[in-house]
């Protein structure tokens, strides 16, 4: 008896853990059964094409497919695509292909219930050579807590951890083995989007950056964004959702 109510509780445990990450949509604060995102940024001045990312998801909520174009590309040559594979809702191996390195990264994903712990290890695509792993940590809410990275060795190559204010990232502490320890901080509005990120820059001083959101649609997701202190970029979304 005693041996059947562990395995009840053991089931019930691995269905709860399978709700417990949070969706694509919840870590990007996408409202709504959204289909997919398209991220374009701007020159304000010559209004030529910085970037541009095409992100779709399934209707857990959860990425299938997502493309990067960069300036240096013309017409529809992509710098970057990734596919997502998964397998009961939840996300088993994906696959990035980069134009410019003709490179491409397979990473696998294991779950780990007990310990709300996922398993991502990178591979070559074409030889299938580890080039490193990740352990994700996860709370009760669905929030990663820690993630430790390793090296192709197995060895550890830097710890962060994760913490939150109202489900939102406000700290992020970084501990590289072999460099000096780093803390990013963010700050939120009212409607949940990252309002300002502090971190330290290429000679290692602090820099704040402060993002400006307007011109929202009808789910109060953002459509259009620029960054006071870089007059020169705007950021603008095109989201359509399922019907």
């Amino acid at each position: 008896m005693k041996v059947l109510y562990l395995i009840i509780i053991l089931c019930f445990t691995n269905i709860c853990f399978a709700q417990k990450i949070k969706s694509d949509l919840e870590k990007e604060n996408l409202k709504g059964n959204v289909l997919s995102v398209t991220t374009t940024q701007r020159d304000t001045a010559t209004n030529n094409i910085i970037t541009k990312e095409i992100a779709t998801y399934n209707n857990d909520g959860n990425l299938v497919s997502k493309i990067r174009y960069d300036s240096l590309f013309k017409g529809d040559t992509a710098s970057m695509r990734i596919g997502y594979e998964y397998r009961n809702h939840r996300l088993v191996e994906s696959v990035r292909y980069h134009t410019v390195k003709k490179s491409a990264v397979r990473s696998t994903y294991s779950y780990h219930t007990l310990e709300n712990e996922v398993d991502q290890r990178d591979y070559t695509f074409r030889d299938n050579a580890l080039l490193g792993s990740f352990l994700s940590k996860y709370d009760e809410a669905g929030n990663i807590t820690k993630l430790t990275t390793y090296d192709m060795h197995n060895h550890i190559a830097m710890q962060t951890y994760y913490k939150y204010n109202h489900g939102n990232l406000v700290s992020e502490d970084r501990k590289p083995v072999n460099t000096e320890a780093y803390t990013i901080t963010r700050a939120y509005d009212a409607m949940d989007n990252k309002m300002s990120e502090t971190a330290p820059d290429a000679r290692s001083k602090t820099k704040t950056t402060i993002y400006h959101y307007f011109n929202y649609d009808k789910q109060y997701n953002w459509l259009s964004m620029d960054e006071p202190g870089d007059n020169t970029r705007i950021t603008e979304r095109k989201i359509i959702y399922y019907q």
